[in-house]
């Protein structure tokens, strides 16, 4: 008898999924998440398809929304979307060029190792090289997936007594020294939040007297025109989305 419930015991446990498998882990909810997305080809109507998750979760911890969708350059644009399903939180970054997705990026927020990332090598390409040649850069599509997915506040100062950031005081060590080399390669980033430190820093250099390059003002003034939204904090009020420079 005890032979036999041990044996049942052991197949039972065979039965087991494997840890990624497991019904409750952020693995398992992306496996989820993961035809829907690479089954999508327009990035208008991904967070509807996404929410539809929530179905067979908790409604109060499940949802799927648009944190924006902000001009990149060279005809495309960046649209992020927040989901979370049950207590597992996952950020989607998109680079879209007519609503038609060209890149997708899946990132745990609870699990670093759970992500997923694709994207269209000829689109990809022909982006990549427009774009460095814009700002005379030789960046690859790594960068590019990961500089669009790193989640930023644009902010120099930030929470309840309005401290400053780490950002903003590294930009400022950055001014004072005169160091322009990480300003710029600040400028040139993919990620907007980034590109706003680097031209915020850069503003400062040149109030101060320092004579920036024709090429690095025509770069700054295309992010200015460009006046992408940024995600921003103003006081204790953190993830704020709003455009940054005045209207021209």
């Amino acid at each position: 008898m005890t032979k036999l419930v041990l044996a049942l015991l052991f197949m039972a446990w065979l039965r087991q999924p494997a840890y990624g498998q497991r019904p409750d882990t952020p693995a398992a909810y992306l496996s989820r998440m993961q035809p829907i997305v690479e089954s999508e080809s327009l990035g208008s109507r991904l967070a509807q398809r996404l929410d539809s998750l929530q179905a067979a979760c908790i409604p109060s911890r499940s949802y799927a929304n648009v944190l924006f969708n902000r001009a990149i350059d060279v005809g495309f644009t960046q649209r992020r979307l927040e989901v979370s399903l049950n207590f597992y939180r996952f950020q989607v970054d998109l680079l879209c060029r007519n609503d038609t997705i060209f890149s997708r990026t899946i990132a745990s927020q609870d699990d670093a190792q759970c992500a997923y990332r694709w994207y269209n090598q000829a689109v990809i390409g022909q982006f990549l090289r427009q774009r460095n040649q814009l700002y005379k850069v030789e960046k690859t599509a790594n960068e590019l997936l990961a500089e669009l997915a790193t989640p930023s506040t644009y902010a120099f100062n930030c929470g309840d007594g309005a401290p400053p950031t780490a950002e903003g005081v590294a930009i400022e060590r950055l001014v004072a020294k005169h160091k322009t080399a990480p300003l710029l390669a600040m400028l040139t980033s993919f990620n907007c939040e980034t590109q706003a430190f680097g031209v915020a820093g850069l503003q400062r250099l040149q109030q101060r007297g320092y004579r920036l390059s024709p090429a690095t003002q025509e770069l700054i003034a295309h992010v200015v025109n460009r006046n992408a939204e940024l995600v921003t904090c103003s006081g204790c009020l953190s993830g704020l989305i709003e455009k940054i420079y005045p209207l021209h």
